[in-house]
């Protein structure tokens, strides 16, 4: 769109040259290329301090919850709120809009965040005991470095997701839908994938050890370096997809 703009007006100013119009036209033809020109930058892709991409329906200036106490903001809309460092450990956020929201190290142990929107949000660095994302939607959400400890994901939609350099032991995954999500360079070990779709996701130098994959969908994932012993896979799509006829990889 904006090299558009910019031909258009070029080529009005060679016109103008042409046709030898006055001074004025041809100072008045530049000030809209650049007023133009300006415009278009401003409409651009924006980032937080934290270098995640916002989008174009996000604002530059960080969204803020007027009178919130953080007690409990469930149904609230926040979509690309600074939540940088905040405490929100044991609080309510049912149903909350967080899609592009900074979460980069925010306490969110024990918090409820049920059928949340969490869509293209920053969680890099967040400490995450305990927390509550059922039926939650993490699509193309960033988790690095991140403490996920008993961690609750059950039917949650966690497409796209990036989990890497991370410790989450005993995490519930039942039936959520991972496919294409990057969980590289982590320690999962104990946690259930029952019925998760994981078709083609990046799995490889992650800690499985002694999890559950009952008919889970593995076609095409990448386990390179990825550490399945005492795995039970009874039912499981394998990476070549073939269905899994043992209960646990030896």
């Amino acid at each position: 769109m904006r090299y558009e703009i910019l031909m258009i007006l070029f080529r009005w100013i060679v016109m103008t040259l042409k046709k030898k119009m006055s001074l004025f036209v041809f100072i008045l033809t530049v000030v809209i290329l650049l007023t133009a020109s300006g415009c278009v930058n401003q409409s651009e892709n924006v980032k937080s301090s934290s270098g995640v991409l916002f989008g174009d329906s996000c604002p530059a200036e960080p969204v803020v919850c007027p009178g919130c106490d953080y007690d409990d903001i469930s149904d609230k809309n926040l979509k690309c709120a600074n939540l940088s460092g905040a405490m929100l450990s044991g609080k309510y956020l049912i149903s909350v809009s967080l899609n592009s929201a900074n979460l980069e190290k925010a306490n969110l142990n024990h918090a409820y965040l049920r059928f949340a929107d969490l869509s293209n949000a920053n969680l890099n660095g967040a400490y995450m005991e305990y927390v509550d994302f059922t039926g939650a939607s993490l699509e193309n959400a960033m988790l690095k470095n991140t403490r996920i400890i008993d961690g609750e994901f059950s039917n949650a939609n966690l497409r796209g997701v990036i989990i890497t350099d991370s410790y989450s032991p005993s995490v519930n995954f039942k039936f959520a839908d991972l496919k294409y999500a990057v969980l590289k360079d982590s320690i999962l070990l104990g946690s259930d994938f029952t019925g998760a779709d994981l078709e083609g996701a990046d799995l490889s130098n992650t800690n499985f050890a002694l999890s559950y994959f009952i008919n889970a969908n593995l076609k095409g994932a990448k386990l390179k370096g990825a550490d399945l012993n005492g795995t039970l896979l009874t039912g499981a799509t394998w990476i070549n997809g073939s269905v899994f006829q043992e209960d646990f990889l030896k």
